[in-house]
């Protein structure tokens, strides 16, 4: 079914044009299993010289569970609130988080994954935590960072019962989020949202130097985090393509007529009085 309602929007989306191609899966997602691109994440790594943190990320790769998050997932509830943060503290809190990655980058010259076990010690309150490098006094200063402060108030008035404590990695990749099934409307279409992580304004070169991005730069990389999630044509070719499904124009028509005898019309998607409405006024 959501596939179907799918395919319904892209052929509804050119308002009823046969005159051209369509891109299935331009602005929607749909059913995906192999969806995960090392190359994008590579890049949104190497773009401020993080490559060295890459091991961190293997275990994201064919769990989907770290890209699927529920509307009340603590991570989605995070970034929500980061959105809502004016402008200054949003982007000290990005840079406290490129900082962090730094620090990590340093350590993580190994491809050992030192951040994923001192985090689980952090989080089960273990004594003796699997430092190294100083990560925990790094991960301490982004804690106890007065943006980073404000952003935990913000979080604890929606959700009151909020630990102060965020994995920085957590906010690196964008997540697809299952909304809560409120109308029939939502329950009809069966959507996913995609939340797009924040990239932060400032670069770094290789001397460690921030550089101020233009609008361009960070636009690109934020589209190189989304890639991410791109629907890949094959998870064992060592170098994937993303898979891209066309609707030829001259099929829009036949496909409509197919979907319609299935059930999926404007009155499905959209099960408002308006859009009945409509939908029998072009029928009588």
């Amino acid at each position: 079914m959501s596939f179907l309602v799918a395919l319904y929007f892209a052929v509804e989306r050119s308002n009823g044009s046969t005159n051209k191609n369509t891109d299935l899966i331009d602005g929607k997602i749909f059913p995906f299993t192999n969806f995960y691109d090392q190359v994008p994440l590579y890049q949104s790594l190497a773009d401020d010289h993080f490559e060295n943190i890459f091991s961190e990320f293997t275990s994201i790769k064919g769990n989907n569970r770290q890209f699927l998050k529920s509307p009340f997932s603590d991570e989605i509830e995070i970034e929500s609130s980061l959105s809502r943060l004016n402008g200054d503290d949003r982007n000290n809190v990005l840079s406290r988080l490129s900082q962090f990655y730094r620090d990590l980058s340093k350590v993580d010259i190994n491809d050992s994954a030192y951040w994923s076990n001192l985090y689980a010690d952090i989080v089960n309150s273990l004594e003796n935590k699997r430092d190294e490098g100083g990560l925990l006094n790094s991960y301490k200063e982004f804690n106890k960072f007065s943006s980073t402060k404000r952003l935990y108030h913000e979080i604890k008035k929606d959700i009151g019962d909020f630990e102060d404590q965020i994995n920085p990695l957590e906010l690196f990749v964008p997540k697809i989020v299952t909304p809560r099934i409120i109308d029939q409307r939502i329950k009809n279409q069966k959507g996913l949202f995609m939340f797009v992580p924040f990239v932060y304004n400032y670069g770094f070169e290789e001397s460690g130097s921030q550089v101020a991005l233009n609008s361009d730069e960070v636009q690109k990389r934020t589209q190189t985090r989304i890639n991410i999630l791109r629907l890949l044509s094959d998870s064992i070719d060592p170098q994937p393509k993303p898979m891209a499904f066309v609707i030829p124009h001259c099929k829009k028509a036949s496909i409509r007529s197919e979907l319609e005898s299935v059930g999926i019309t404007e009155s499905f998607i959209y099960p408002d009085p308006s859009h009945i409405a409509h939908e029998i006024s072009k029928t009588y």
